[in-house]
């Protein structure tokens, strides 16, 4: 058992500016429809039979990614057995395609579950056992061969038996034909977790150390990404000494063509939160970047998003004391930070947003009303810069929530899938229109 403290309506259009306008009074929600049938699924409840009452739900720790071939990768965590899930999608559709593939079921497993995509769409979990504090990073070695086809360096020889389990921490065998390697040890570590990879297939992974810093693990580049050789190769470095990790918010990843990796995490300090992006070039030292603009969230959790356009880093996250989700920028030639703190749209509440082709998406458990997709527009405006439009859709009507346990991936095709805990059911829920 994981342990932690009516019919569619018609699309209106609300215009906005950019600019950022933090004193100002949150405008009026924008035009609101219901999601078309049967486009929001259940993917996973408390078995049948169970004491309501007694049960922490299924879908703890959502995750959703969209590949290559349009399938959506799912991972949760079933806080009543304790176990991690996973499962993937039919392409292009949202029927569950295999059955669901438990990945670990010994004791408290899957605290702070993060999912990523290697090269040819193969599965990365990295997660938290909570009895034996170990942060473990999983993968399929059967996987190896999607991989390869997508680009990825890997050497194809089988892997040695490994255990089933181990105080050694050396690499064990776990369950779906999935494999753990250990990233780290301690109580706490791996909050704020983000695992990906390079183009090379060669996994990253950041994540906060039980210490209190910021810490980067991954495969040198002098063994291939995944082999027997490189099982349980790890190299770690510390990218910020001082970063406070919180359960209520996580950390992204992302690797640019050029090898540099960028990180946006939290400072959690008390009662605020601080906004911080590392940017590790090759062969140089981590430059970390604090949003200079003040404390970025207080309560509700920061979930930010990482896009790249034009050299520029785009960085968007839910600023609590703005009632918005903001648009930071940063020049990745000179490592500053834009002018601008742009309000992509108003919304009081947990949210994660992703960039679409032309504009965004964003995830929101809005404060009393339940949960909301909204759909945000971005076209050129006369004087420059751009006008957003902003609708959303009604996905879920409990408004009691405050988890953080949501998330947001674009299809190659610009379609939203959207994922979420809910409470009132305790079950895993999934928007793939």
């Amino acid at each position: 058992m994981v342990r932690r403290g009516v019919s569619a309506l018609a699309a209106l259009l609300l215009v906005g500016a950019v600019a950022g306008c933090e004193g100002c009074r949150t405008p009026a929600p924008p035009p609101t429809s219901e999601p078309p049938p049967s486009s929001v699924t259940t993917i996973a409840a408390p078995d049948e039979g169970a004491d309501a009452q007694k049960s922490r739900g299924v879908g703890w720790y959502p995750n959703v990614e969209a590949d290559g071939a349009q399938r959506l990768h799912l991972a949760w965590v079933d806080a009543d057995k304790g176990d991690v899930r996973y499962a993937t999608t039919v392409p292009g559709g949202s029927a569950i395609e295999g059955g669901v593939v438990t990945v670990e079921a010994q004791g408290a497993a899957g605290a702070f579950l993060r999912l990523g995509l290697a090269p040819g769409g193969a599965p990365l979990l990295t997660s938290s056992h909570q009895d034996t504090r170990l942060f473990r990073l999983a993968y399929r070695p059967a996987d190896r061969a999607a991989m390869k086809a997508a680009g990825a360096d890997v050497d194809m020889a089988a892997l040695p038996p490994l255990p089933t389990t181990s105080t050694k921490g050396e690499p064990v065998s776990l369950l779906g034909d999935f494999v753990a390697e250990e990233v780290g040890f301690g109580e706490g570590v791996g909050r704020g977790a983000a695992v990906g990879t390079d183009e090379q297939g060669r996994v990253i992974v950041a994540y906060h150390s039980a210490d209190d810093r910021l810490r980067l693990a991954r495969r040198p580049a002098d063994v291939p990404a995944f082999s027997a050789s490189a099982i349980g190769v790890l190299e770690k470095r510390d990218i910020d000494g001082f970063a406070r990790g919180s359960i209520r918010a996580r950390t992204e990843v992302l690797a640019l063509k050029d090898g540099t990796i960028v990180v946006a995490y939290v400072h959690d300090v008390a009662t605020d939160a601080r906004l911080r992006v590392a940017v590790v070039k090759p062969g140089a030292r981590a430059v970390v970047l604090e949003d200079d603009r003040g404390a970025t969230v207080t309560v509700d959790g920061l979930l930010p998003s990482l896009s790249v356009r034009d050299g520029i880093l785009e960085v968007a996250a839910h600023d609590t004391r703005a009632g918005a989700v903001v648009l930071r920028t940063i020049d990745l030639a000179t490592l500053t930070w834009g002018e601008a703190r742009d309000v992509i749209v108003h919304v009081h509440g947990v949210a994660v947003a992703a960039r679409r082709q032309h504009g965004w998406y964003v995830l929101a458990r809005v404060e009393g009303e339940g949960v909301f997709l909204y759909i945000v527009d971005e076209r050129p405006a006369e004087r420059g810069g751009v006008t957003r439009e902003v609708r959303r859709v009604r996905l879920d009507g409990g408004g009691q929530q405050r988890d953080a346990w949501l998330d947001l991936a674009v299809r190659r095709d610009d379609r939203p899938a959207a994922v979420w805990f809910d409470a009132d059911d305790k079950s895993l829920k999934l928007y793939a229109p």
